[in-house]
């Protein structure tokens, strides 16, 4: 290949705002791509909507201290 990721991605979480004004949480992935000679040639951006899994989670949270409440 010509080209290959010489580190692990960073990885980090926060909050954005949608277009239409609304919160979302949002997951980024930041890496470098190195050409066969191991310079730098540039970097690969990725993000993801974790807004759904955010709710259920909270929602799982919820939830079981329902369950677990005498």
């Amino acid at each position: 290949a010509a080209t290959m990721f010489n580190e692990a991605p960073v990885r980090l979480q926060m909050r954005a705002r949608r277009k239409d004004g609304g919160a979302a949480e949002v997951e980024l992935s930041i890496g470098m791509v190195h050409g066969i000679d191991g310079r730098l040639t540039h970097w690969v951006l990725a993000f993801a909507d974790r807004s759904e899994i955010a709710r259920m989670q909270e929602e799982l949270r919820v939830l079981r201290s329902i369950a677990a409440a005498p």
